[in-house]
């Protein structure tokens, strides 16, 4: 109809369908973060798919590598969740990364066993080797902690320390 200006008004719609777009990802984020996926239903990787989708929202470059999960046992599937979760969340809150790479991994040499890797190119935290590894990770709500400790570190400084802290934490 006459009066309409047709450039505008598809510039509008885009602008609207793409406001749309962002707030049904920022919804389904919350929606995650507030009751954690079904994970036996959906599987690990469209839950991590989720996840991360926020962060592909602000533009970070996301690397989600997940292999078939079927035979995953439903502790292990839930453990990886949890972790990816929060090491996903401390990466975008602490890090300001550019890149974020997630990972599940089975390893040939452990048939049983799943690794979980989330990497970044962000400021990182503290806890990390020379080569920019992580050393360990805590549980928030569980007294659940991971530290990664080779039989040679006795010889560092803060070695012997490291060592007696955890085996004091032990009783």
């Amino acid at each position: 109809s006459p009066g309409i200006d047709r450039d505008e008004l598809r510039s509008r719609l885009h602008a609207m369908a793409a406001a749309v777009r962002q707030s049904l990802t920022s919804l389904r984020s919350l929606l995650v973060e507030i009751y954690p996926p079904d994970l036996a239903r959906e599987g690990l990787g469209p839950a991590l798919d989720d996840l991360l989708a926020p962060a592909v929202a602000s533009g970070v470059d996301v690397t989600l590598e997940v292999p078939d999960t079927v035979d995953m046992d439903r502790e292990v599937t839930a453990l990886i969740w949890r972790t990816a979760q929060e090491t996903v969340r401390n990466a975008l809150r602490h890090g300001d990364p550019d890149r974020l790479t997630v990972r599940v991994v089975r390893p040939d040499s452990e048939p049983r066993a799943w690794q979980l890797e989330v990497t970044d190119d962000g400021r990182g935290l503290p806890a990390t080797s020379d080569d920019g590894l992580v050393m360990g990770l805590r549980h928030r709500d569980h007294d659940i902690e991971g530290v990664q400790f080779h039989p040679e570190s006795i010889l560092t400084v803060g070695g012997r320390s490291i060592v007696q802290n955890f085996l004091a934490k032990l009783g």
